[in-house]
């Protein structure tokens, strides 16, 4: 007779924190505070990586990004995190925290990140469509 193999258990970050919230919260509310405590505990790491490559100031300064990168991390991480999971076929859960400690990561950056997005989705549909002048033969 073979031994029952026991149920699998998740034990992803996301699937951790909400076991944890259940025993705070009630079951059904700690489905949705458990992501979201992941998503703030990630984006603040990140966002105390991206401090430490600012230039000194006040300690407000710092906290003023790290609600800053909080706040947007909360708005931004989940439908980022849900694209990425039906782009490439994986659970949900395992994007929450990664996607979160980018965004806190990259912080007030954002412009920077933007214009460097537009410049590739630039250099991508010129050579898609191939625009007059885009390839280096081209050039006098």
């Amino acid at each position: 007779m073979t031994p029952p193999t026991p149920s699998t258990v998740p034990l992803d970050i996301v699937s951790v924190a909400i076991a944890v919230a259940t025993a705070i919260f009630q079951a059904d509310t700690a489905g949705y505070v458990g992501p979201y405590v992941v998503i703030a505990i990630a984006a603040v790491l990140g966002g105390f990586w991206n401090a430490t490559s600012r230039p000194p100031g006040s300690r407000l300064g710092v906290v003023g990004v790290l609600c800053g990168t909080l706040v947007l991390a909360l708005l931004i991480t989940v439908p980022i995190a849900e694209w990425a999971s039906v782009r490439f076929g994986t659970h949900l859960h395992g994007w929450l925290a990664p996607v979160a400690l980018v965004v806190g990561g990259i912080g007030s950056k954002w412009p920077r990140v933007f214009g460097w997005g537009i410049g590739l989705g630039r250099r991508v549909i010129e050579a898609t469509v191939g625009a007059p002048g885009s390839s280096k033969g081209d050039r006098p």
